[in-house]
């Protein structure tokens, strides 16, 4: 078996794949599952995009083509600094904690204490609307994907329109419904992965350069992503950014 190229004996692996990396992203906000789900949607992209390209100009790295392992390299590399952000927050966030129960095993934590406690427990008690609404989003999006698959075709394969047009539709709606940093960060993630697929069914041969900027601007993007996150956690104690913006109105008042 040839992972490099789609056939009839993993064709359905990696559509299945595409599609249940999109679902994680969409519907859960833990990064411990989204960053991985994010890595095995660029690998898979990685391949599809290369096979979906007819161009018989392919650059070589060895056995695997370049496309393949800058696509596929850029989304390990933004996966993993999703990840290492995650962990920096989880750490801040433990150490506020412990701060608060110094705070008010010194006897000054007081009422500040109890509301901060309230607040913590509705934040992150489960909710069913957290999970219904993102993924009526991606039943949404998939429905627009496949009418505009069939009424706006562009490039001659089923496979590479939809594939373009879910990554595009999924990408906006995971903006659209998160409400964190990560989860919007990881919904621009998987539009650009929407916007190099176009390139990749429209391209004539590879060009190294043009797919080192690609896979450099992926992971620009994620670390950009990483630095408003901790920036913004380290600012308002939180990554909602309904929530934050909350605690700044109330520290103005």
């Amino acid at each position: 078996m040839n992972f490099f190229t789609l056939d009839a004996t993993n064709y359905g692996f990696y559509v299945g794949a595409l599609l249940l990396s999109l679902v994680v992203i969409a519907v859960y906000k833990d990064w411990l599952l989204l960053t991985p789900a994010l890595i095995v949607q660029y690998l898979v992209m990685a391949v599809i995009a290369n096979d979906l390209n007819n161009t018989t100009a392919r650059v070589m790295l060895g056995p695997i083509p370049l496309a393949v392992f800058l696509k596929g390299m850029s989304g390990v590399v933004a996966g993993l600094i999703l990840f290492l952000t995650g962990y920096a927050i989880l750490f801040a966030a433990r150490g506020f904690r412990r701060e608060e129960a110094e705070a008010e095993a010194a006897g000054m934590g007081g009422l500040r204490r109890f509301f901060y406690r309230e607040e913590a427990a509705r934040l992150n008690r489960f909710r069913y609307v957290d999970y219904l609404l993102p993924l009526s989003a991606v039943v949404i999006a998939v429905a627009s994907t496949y009418a505009l698959t069939t009424l706006l075709p562009f490039s001659g394969n089923f496979l590479g329109d939809f594939s373009f047009y879910l990554l595009g539709s999924v990408g906006i709606a995971i903006m659209v419904v998160g409400r964190d940093i990560l989860k919007l960060g990881a919904g621009l993630l998987v539009s650009l992965n929407g916007a190099d697929l176009l390139y990749s069914l429209l391209r004539n041969g590879d060009s190294p350069l043009v797919l080192g900027i690609s896979a450099t601007i992926t992971i620009l993007l994620a670390l950009l992503i990483s630095y408003l996150a901790i920036l913004y956690h380290s600012k308002m104690k939180t990554l909602i950014i309904s929530e934050g913006v909350r605690r700044k109105r109330k520290q103005v008042s």
